[in-house]
């Protein structure tokens, strides 16, 4: 362990994150492929107000900044860059927020007072897939982001407009965003978020009369409301419930919470299939003038998509819901016979049925392997209690990479497995960055200032560092599993008490825990599939020694429990 001590201290003082994995160096090559990739997509320029506007753009091949792609790429972002080189990205669209006189660039579209825009141009440009319904949503998951790291204050500050002049607050902007979806894109009838006829997440229509691939014909719309989007409206309600609450106005956060509840309970009645165990990947709703809702000649509901794993990403599901979820993602996974998850649709729609040649079976958002959505898939696992597929799925995706010779691609089709499009792919390098950092490493700063750490390692021995550049909060720990103990030796900065958490290996039972010298009272807790030792973590520099013994009948290891705490050093 004195080497493993040594090392941390090197990358510690370098304020730097990195993390070994010895049972397999694919899982320890994602840091570097992930942080070339985000270095090959920062982006940087200075706007027309002269403001310097920094953030990560999907890929080499894709040179504005987009809404959906920044709230994925950020939360693992801010691991390796500081907010000046990602956050004035996030407060570019909020400035470009619309008014009752703005329309998009690309095509006059006026999207109403409210809306944000989903792609931001150097040259100022601006424009909305009017398809979807997932940028506004997208824009305060990544607020989320900001807030976590600057704390509430961010939240009550003002952003200047091109003209220099003080704008509403951000979280006025925010809130204005949100509505704007509740009250265009609320479905009257069912309560359903709506948006064209794309994929459950994809911009890509199939209504053949829509002016270009990402835009819906308002008058002759086919109208469907799917489970991303609704997942993505409840977490961002959520958010903005929360932060209401944070600056004192509880009537807000009362109409969010409300609302948040509202989607949630008619997705849940609209979209849930208890028979299938999961959920469909949308429903179609009557068109704008009332029509009946235009639907397909086969049975959509058997399509399994990948917006479940966001479901179970988010906390939308129930624990019933989530292992079936996850249990039916690994089995379309061997179904399809792909050697990683990330799989976008199972089974794809049929050739031609979207107009486009990039949309026949089992290519780009129909049905393509993405492993931007991998990375959320597994980040879902570990943290649902899958720690053992969770693992298995990372280890898959990271030798992919390995292969790739650290190339990462934006998706892989079905049909010959051939990487396509970009070969950069910002959103995918850090979602998994993410599944291995929070999900298998377990290090979270849920909240300002805050810490949450859940050591997924079990059975194997692992070293991290975790800063966050710009601040002075960082945490390092080394983590040794044997036969008859579990040790870790950990420091942190700047955060108080926080919850420590370690799984115990298959086989083995806690009997006593030490933190240094002294007796710890603890808990054992069942998350899913995996157990955990639950103790309070003290901040600063510390080791925790924590006793196991095989698992036994319950009065076996009742006696041996008894024996480590009148005997701590037995054993």
């Amino acid at each position: 362990m004195a080497l493993a001590w040594i090392l941390g201290l090197v990358v510690w003082l370098a304020g730097g994150t990195g993390w070994s994995f010895p049972a397999d160096q694919a899982i320890e090559h994602i840091l570097p492929t992930a942080r070339a990739t985000l270095s090959q997509t920062h982006v940087s320029w200075v706007d027309a107000g002269g403001r310097t506007v920094t953030g990560f753009h999907p890929a080499a091949s894709y040179p504005p900044l987009y809404a959906r792609d920044t709230a994925w790429i950020v939360t693992a972002a801010r691991t390796l860059y500081p907010p000046a080189e990602w956050q004035p990205g996030i407060e570019a669209f909020l400035r470009r927020q619309y008014t009752a006189q703005t329309t998009s660039d690309d095509d006059g579209w006026p999207a109403g007072v409210g809306a944000l825009p989903g792609v931001l141009h150097a040259d100022g440009r601006i424009d909305k897939a009017s398809a979807t319904s997932d940028e506004e949503t997208s824009l305060i998951e990544a607020a989320a982001a900001v807030v976590d790291l600057a704390g509430p204050a961010w939240l009550t500050s003002t952003l200047s407009d091109d003209n220099r002049v003080a704008g509403p607050r951000v979280i006025d902007r925010l809130d204005a965003a949100l509505d704007w979806l509740w009250r265009t894109r609320v479905d009257a009838a069912s309560g359903l978020i709506w948006r064209g006829h794309t994929t459950d997440w994809g911009d890509v229509t199939l209504d053949a009369t829509a002016p270009d691939r990402t835009d819906i014909d308002p008058a002759r719309a086919i109208r469907t409301a799917s489970i991303y989007d609704q997942v993505l409206a409840w977490r961002a309600a959520n958010h903005l419930a929360a932060w209401w609450e944070t600056v004192g106005d509880a009537t807000a956060a009362q109409r969010w919470r409300a609302r948040a509840s509202a989607v949630r309970g008619a997705a849940n009645r609209a979209l849930w299939q208890p028979n299938r165990g999961f959920y469909r990947l949308h429903v179609h709703l009557p068109g704008p003038d009332g029509e009946p809702p235009w639907q397909h000649n086969f049975d959509e509901g058997r399509i399994l998509a990948i917006g479940n794993a966001v479901a179970v990403w988010a906390g939308f599901t129930s624990p019933p819901q989530t292992r079936s979820i996850l249990d039916k993602l690994a089995e379309a996974q061997l179904a399809a016979g792909q050697l990683q998850p990330g799989l976008s649709l199972w089974r794809p729609y049929g050739s031609w049925t979207f107009p486009y040649p990039e949309m026949q079976w089992g290519l780009y958002q129909n049905g393509g392997l993405w492993d931007w959505w991998a990375g959320v898939q597994v980040l879902a696992e570990f943290e649902a209690g899958d720690a053992a597929r969770g693992l298995l799925h990372l280890r898959q995706l990271a030798r992919t990479w390995d292969v790739q010779g650290g190339h990462i691609p934006e998706w892989r089709s079905l049909v010959d497995g051939a990487p396509s499009a970009a070969h950069d792919y910002a959103a995918a390098a850090a979602t998994v960055m993410q599944a291995t950092v929070q999900g298998l490493y377990g290090v979270a700063w849920p909240d300002h200032d805050r810490l949450r750490l859940t050591v997924r390692l079990g059975e194997y021995p692992g070293t991290i560092t975790v800063a966050l550049p710009g601040t002075d909060r960082q945490v390092w720990y080394d983590y040794r599993p044997t036969s008859a103990a579990l040790h870790l030796a950990y420091r942190t900065t700047s955060v108080g008490a926080f919850p420590l958490w370690l799984r115990l290996p298959p086989g083995q039972e806690a009997a006593a825990v030490q933190l240094d010298d002294s007796p710890r009272t603890f808990t054992v807790e069942q998350v899913g599939r995996d157990r955990f030792v639950a103790l309070e973590g003290l901040p600063g520099q510390h080791q925790v020694t924590i006793r196991t013994v095989a698992s036994r009948p319950w009065w076996q290891q009742l006696l041996q429990r008894w024996r480590f705490l009148r005997e701590p050093a037995a054993g």
